[in-house]
Formats: C-alpha cells, structure tokens, sequence
C-alpha cells in the first residue's frame, strides 16, 4: 500500500474516532453540545460505509460481509445487554424476567428510541446504527448494477420512503427507515470515492475556498440548529440542513486529515480510536443503559456546579467507553466476534 492510501485511511479512522468520542458526547443531553456533534457524528459512519462499496464485490458476497461485520455484532451486544439486565435485576432485587422481556423485546425490534403512538417500543439504543447501516449498505449496492439515472431515482424513492412512513405510518423494525434515508449518504460517500481524484486535481485555491465555504454553512446549521436525529428520520429544516451535514461532514474530514498530517501523536490516538469505535460503542452502550453516573460524580463534583459536573462525568465516560474498548480490541476471540482483522 501507498503512502497516500495509508494517509487516505488513516484519516478516515481519525474521522471515525472524532465521531465515536462525539456520538458518547451527544447522549450527555446537553443542548450546546448536541447543537454540534448531531450535525456530523453519525452522518460520517454513513459516508465512510459509501466510500468502502466496492463494485467489483458480487451482491451476495457483499450482503454476506455486511451481515457479518453488523447485524452479528448487533445480536452479540444485544445478548450481552440481556445478560447483565438480568444480572443488574439480582442485583437491585427487582424481576428477572421483567428485565430480560424489556430487553429482548428491544432487541428484537431495533429501534435506536422509544416509540409509544401506536403501540409501544422499547429502545435498543446506539446500536440501531447497524441495522440502519446495514440495510443503507445494501440499497446502495443494489442499485449500483443500474445506470446512474435508476440509482439516483431509487436513492431519492427509498429515502422519501423511509422519512415519509416514519412521520404519516409508525416506526418500523430493526431502523429500516433509519436505514432507507441513510443511503443517501452512503451514495455520497460512494460517489466521492468514485470522483476524488478530479477533485484532488483541483487548484489549491478553490479548495480552500470550497472548505471555508463549508465551514461557514456548517456554523450556520450550529447557530440555527433545531434538530437533526438521524435515529429518528428527523431532518430538521429538511434538505438545507442536510446539506449543512455534509458540509460538516467535509470540515471533518479535512480536520481529520490534517492532524494526520501534522499532529502525529494525535493522530495515533484517534485513530486507534477509529479502528475500535464499534467496541466502544458496545462499551458506551452498556454505561449507557445501567450505570447512574450521578452516584459516581457527586462524589467528586457537587452537582450545582454545573460546568466541572458536566466536564467530570464526560471525562469519566470518555475514560471508561474507550479504555476497556480498546482493551477489548486487543483479546483475539472478540475480534473475531465483531468481525475485525485478527
């Protein structure tokens, strides 16, 4: 492998860990804080599945891959997520089976939140972005044996599809509509793979200029941010704010490539983020969803001091999800688990 191929994907896994860190930021419910990270986090997963299609991959070998690499790992947290409600239910002498129904019922439809307007749902939490990513995946791949024409067409149909159903039908299983208004970013994320050389021709000047321009739209969308829940196919004021995301998205990017570039020893860090970001998201998950950090930090903090009890639990959380994720990382068996190169 080349030098700028290695570059190349060095930046992607320090534009991975960038979002992974945000993505844990983003459930601290923190309205300055979700006014910035929800503009890009989950978005640039999207992109970078897009931008690893490959043509050349026949359909059923790619569905079979993706089905590895997501939908098994899902079903592996989900059972580690069952286990431990049940434990956590011995723990604080409440049902067993209460807690065990709760979660295999959420894992068994997949939605990233509650849902209560016809019936009631249960979230499985962060990760619906597998399901969602799998089924984005798979479109695009489909619809990459059409003509360009067909493959806009059918991005366009299956992304209204999914933000019309989510808002006039009910939420369907397993973020299949999550999933029908992702691809279109995966399709970016591909068609940039497939154009980037033209652009990287392009005199410095007008690049430059393309990414201050990006960043000026990106802090707009933050200043006027209302909201942006991919989880949810909430699109905020519609097509300008998904073209603010992606301006986001770009300035990411370009962040991440420049602290590869000059910032070594952080580039090192995220990027080793990067590579482990589905076990921290597991790890973050799991925090998530059965420890009350307030126990913990108002021990440290006093919690009327809202900014240092705010950056401690954040330090905390930061510390834990990417600490024993990273550790995870390096035990073979769970690499194999979650579909990692051993």
């Amino acid at each position: 492998m080349n030098s700028i191929s290695q570059s190349r994907l060095r930046s992607v896994d320090i534009a991975k860990g960038i979002a992974i860190i945000c993505i844990i930021l983003g459930h601290m419910h923190e309205d300055s804080i979700n006014s910035v990270v929800f503009t890009f986090h989950v978005p640039v997963f999207f992109l970078i599945t897009g931008y690893f299609i490959k043509d050349e991959t026949p359909v059923v070998q790619f569905i079979k891959r993706k089905f590895r690499s997501l939908v098994v790992p899902y079903f592996i947290i989900s059972l580690a997520l069952i286990l431990i409600s049940a434990f956590q239910a011995i723990l604080i002498n409440r049902s067993i089976g209460e807690n065990v129904l709760h979660w295999t019922e959420a894992a068994l439809y997949g939605s990233g939140g509650d849902y209560d307007k016809w019936f009631t749902i249960h979230q499985i939490g962060a990760i619906w972005f597998l399901w969602a990513t799998f089924f984005a995946a798979v479109i695009v791949k489909l619809l990459l044996k059409k003509n360009y024409i067909v493959r806009i067409i059918g991005i366009a149909v299956a992304f209204l599809t999914g933000y019309l159903t989510s808002r006039y039908l009910f939420w369907f299983p397993l973020s299949i509509q999550a999933g029908m208004c992702a691809s279109l970013y995966v399709y970016i994320g591909y068609c940039f793979k497939k154009t980037q050389d033209t652009f990287r021709q392009l005199p410095k000047e007008i690049k430059i200029t393309g990414v201050i321009l990006a960043a000026l739209v990106w802090i707009s969308f933050i200043r006027n941010f209302e909201s942006f829940w991919l989880v949810s196919c909430d699109f905020g004021r519609g097509f300008i704010d998904i073209l603010s995301s992606l301006c986001a998205c770009l300035v990411v990017f370009v962040i991440s490539y420049g602290i590869d570039r000059y910032l070594k020893i952080s580039a090192k860090i995220l990027s080793s983020i990067g590579q482990c970001s589905l076990l921290i998201l597991f790890i973050h998950l799991i925090e998530l969803s059965f420890i009350d950090w307030s126990n913990i930090v108002d021990l440290i903090v006093p919690p009327e001091n809202h900014i240092p009890y705010l950056l401690v639990t954040i330090l905390c959380k930061l510390a834990l999800d990417i600490g024993i994720g990273f550790m995870m990382s390096k035990i073979t068996f769970i690499r194999r688990a979650f579909a990692m190169k051993v």
